[in-house]
């Protein structure tokens, strides 16, 4: 039967219908495709999206192991201790939250350490002509404080021998910070203070041997 034949209220009526089946469909359609953002679980049960985060976090940690041998060949655990030290911490600590099935804690962790160890490459590569340097003067001072406790510093020469240790000390604090010019300043002080300790111990040496 033609529309013609239909009076205009069962027209708007079958329209009606029309339209109230067609919009269930739609949300139906609707609702049905929202799942497909789910994550299907693997054979061991977890999601795809933790197996590839874990299968991210594992690469990212065989890089940063690789750049941290890298950093301990180039002598870091010299010339940069302390950075060296907290990177290993934060390697160890995303290796933990692996084996404790975290993840994204892991993997927050391991980036960070990647990124300590690029920045102690970067640091050692440029400090390494210096810090050649100090080790010249690292010998000069060994040889220095052998030869003065030979001659009895400790006893002959307590002050300058107290000097020394400590400005060395120093001197460790900053070779192992990378600040090498620090380092190097420490160093003169405390071999300084040992040539001033040998004179001191040759002037007493002298005023014994023309006392006796």
């Amino acid at each position: 039967m033609s529309l013609a034949a239909h009076s205009p209220d069962e027209i708007r009526t079958s329209m009606r219908n029309f339209l109230s089946i067609l919009l269930g469909s739609l949300l139906l359609f609707g609702v049905s495709g929202c799942g497909g953002g789910e994550t299907e679980p693997t054979e061991n049960g977890k999601s795809s999206s933790s197996a590839d985060i874990e299968a991210q976090v594992e690469e990212l940690i065989s890089e940063t192991e690789a750049l941290a041998e890298e950093a301990k060949k180039a002598e870091a655990e010299k010339y940069k201790a302390t950075d060296f030290t907290s990177a290993k911490k934060v390697l160890a600590k995303a290796k933990d939250y692996m084996a404790d099935g975290e993840a994204k804690k892991a993997r927050s962790q391991i980036r960070s350490a990647k990124r300590k160890f690029e920045s102690i490459l970067e640091d050692v590569s440029k400090i390494a002509s210096q810090m050649k340097e100090i080790e010249a003067d690292l010998k000069k001072y060994e040889e220095k404080m052998a030869a003065a406790k030979a001659a009895d510093i400790e006893t002959l020469a307590k002050t300058e021998y107290e000097g020394a240790l400590r400005s060395f000390s120093k001197a460790e604090k900053y070779i192992a910070d990378g600040k090498s010019s620090s380092a190097k300043k420490y160093l003169r002080y405390a071999i300084g203070d040992l040539d001033m300790a040998m004179k001191e111990i040759a002037k007493k040496s002298d005023e014994k041997n023309n006392a006796d």
